[in-house]
């Protein structure tokens, strides 16, 4: 079963400095122009997460922003996941994006390795993951499954954010 931790650190890499830093710094990809991220926690999003967060001590910082991905957007669902390659990169776009745009994507990645097939899954692309979603993945070659879901990560970027000066590092996230 996919294991949290591999996950979290995955994001945190893509969310914070190497090493991470877990201090905050200005963010210009949010909506509002004062705001700050600290490890991807934006304060306009989460005020009071990220104020609790930024007033603690620098050492007391690694926990509480593993505690914040762990409550705010780990599930059993992706525990159930057979692939940490798969989870993580869900997890990923999910918490650059929204869990509901993650999952159709995974859907759809997991869909189209089915095409052709005689048997293949009558598992709806409507975003909710849920013990189909996570049965049907489990059921498909994990690298596979990585593979479509980058390409449609990317697609979708290229989609939804064509004119934002950030594509190429979205882009970039999309195929680690």
């Amino acid at each position: 079963m996919a294991d949290f931790p591999t996950c979290y650190y995955f994001v945190l890499a893509n969310e914070d400095f190497t090493p991470p830093r877990y201090e905050p710094v200005s963010d210009p990809t949010a909506n509002n122009s004062g705001a700050q991220a600290l490890s991807g926690i934006n304060s306009a999003a989460w005020p009071w997460q990220f104020k609790i967060i930024a007033d603690a001590p620098l050492a007391d910082r690694p926990k509480l922003v593993m505690d914040f991905y762990r409550e705010n957007y780990w599930n059993d669902w992706y525990a159930q996941l057979a692939s940490d390659d798969v989870a993580k990169r869900v997890l990923d776009m999910a918490v650059n994006t929204c869990e509901r745009t993650a999952v159709k994507l995974l859907q759809m990645a997991v869909l189209s390795l089915w095409i052709g097939s005689d048997t293949q899954p009558e598992m709806g692309v409507d975003g909710i993951f849920g013990p189909e979603t996570v049965a049907v993945t489990n059921s498909c070659i994990p690298a596979a499954v990585v593979t479509a879901f980058q390409q449609l990560r990317v697609a979708h970027y290229q989609k939804n954010d064509a004119n934002s000066p950030y594509l190429a590092e979205l882009i970039a996230r999309a195929e680690k």
